[in-house]
């Protein structure tokens, strides 16, 4: 009976596949369907498109995920390299971003963009945008005037030779509205060990970036030693997003284990740049900001406007501590956090460890400084990697 069950069973999943195959086959369209190349230049740019046409990029929908997708995003494979192609909206907040544009230009709902006679002044329509009110809450915050034009001119540096200005604009304007992912991923180019996946470039509306692996919450149970390499890195990309970027500071404000990818080699990377607040680094204002625990539903909250006023915040820090290394992290984050159930002899050893990371995540005491504290919490974990051989010594790590 019980082999009769599992033969039953594996030809159910035979039957199931080929289906799969067969709709994929006569019903699926090709990637490039989705690109709605035609109404550039209100896209993210068409930098790609050429890939897409001489197969270079390599998108199955025989793959159960490409097939059933429902966030627009498919996987993909570009020169045996694995990537992810996405529209970075649904369906319905591409089509109201449409209907605005043809609104704008005093045409009817539906009207065909990519023949429309634009003269609007796009450079001042995307600083306008950007800096608009201070009190305004949007998913990418830019502070102030002074952080839209420098993100404008290094915005401007990222221009194809060959496209023209009104037209790259267009593109600029797009993606602020729909999705500002493309843009940092430019900026912050994991080529200058920024931790962010590489960006090959768009084709209409769908872009191609780099998979980077599976989400630190699949990663959860790793080796505790391995885990404690992601802490460090997590902690380590909060400094490199607060300090390390000309002019500006990003604040992260979606930090969440699902939106931290890691890959084989144990090499994590922020995978989604959409919502960020940006602050201008002026000489002329060093008033510190200190998060505050807020006792809400899951204890983490922040306030745009806090960010935007001071000089220089600890919202990363408090952010990676409170939701992903704290044993009090919330959900989806495991219980204890991502570093639960340390060996004996390390908890023992660096009780220290954790209860700097308890203070990194309520801290609500006066005298307690996160940037301080932060930095020892990673000079801690540097210490026990080194002495455990942990994963970035480039050796086989002690399985703790």
């Amino acid at each position: 009976m019980c082999n009769k069950k599992i033969g039953c069973a594996c030809t159910s999943i035979a039957i199931l596949i080929v289906v799969i195959g067969i709709a994929a086959y006569f019903f699926v369209k090709p990637i490039t369907s989705y690109s709605d190349i035609e109404k550039c230049p209100y896209c993210y740019g068409n930098g790609i498109c050429h890939a897409f046409q001489s197969n270079e990029i390599v998108v199955s929908f025989f793959s159960l995920a490409n097939f059933i997708n429902y966030k627009n995003i498919f996987y993909g494979e570009y020169n045996n390299i694995n990537v992810i192609v996405k529209k970075l909206a649904s369906n319905e907040e591409l089509r109201r971003f449409d209907d605005n544009v043809c609104y704008e230009n005093h045409l009817q709902d539906g009207c065909k963009l990519g023949i429309i006679d634009d003269e609007q002044n796009y450079t001042r329509k995307i600083i306008d945008y950007m800096s608009g009110n201070i009190n305004e809450f949007k998913p990418f915050k830019v502070c102030s005037n002074a952080a839209a034009y420098v993100l404008y001119d290094d915005f401007y540096r990222l221009k194809p030779a060959d496209l023209q200005v009104k037209d790259y604009l267009k593109n600029v304007w797009t993606v602020l509205k729909i999705n500002v992912e493309p843009l940092m991923l430019q900026l912050l180019n994991s080529d200058k060990s920024w931790p962010v996946p590489n960006y090959y470039g768009s084709c209409g509306r769908l872009a191609v970036v780099e998979n980077r692996g599976l989400t630190l919450l699949r990663k959860i149970k790793l080796p505790w030693v391995d885990r404690a390499y992601l802490a460090l890195q997590l902690l380590e990309g909060a400094k490199n997003f607060t300090f390390d970027y000309p002019q500006l500071r990003f604040y992260l404000t979606d930090i969440s284990a699902d939106n931290i990818a890691v890959d084989d080699a144990l090499k994590l990377t922020f995978i989604d740049l959409e919502n960020m607040v940006v602050f201008h680094d002026s000489t002329d204002t060093k008033i510190r900001h200190k998060s505050q625990v807020i006792h809400d539903s899951d204890g983490f909250a922040y306030s745009q406007e806090d960010l935007c006023r001071h000089s220089v915040s600890d919202h990363n820090y408090y952010g990676i501590c409170k939701l992903l290394l704290s044993r009090n992290a919330p959900y989806p984050m495991v219980k204890n956090g991502l570093l639960h159930t340390p060996p004996v002899h390390i908890a023992y050893k660096y009780q220290r460890l954790f209860d700097l990371i308890e203070e990194c995540s309520e801290g609500n005491d006066s005298s307690s400084d996160r940037f301080e504290i932060a930095q020892e919490i990673m000079e801690t974990l540097k210490a026990i990697l080194s002495e455990y051989k942990g994963p970035q010594n480039n050796s086989n790590s002690t399985f703790l």
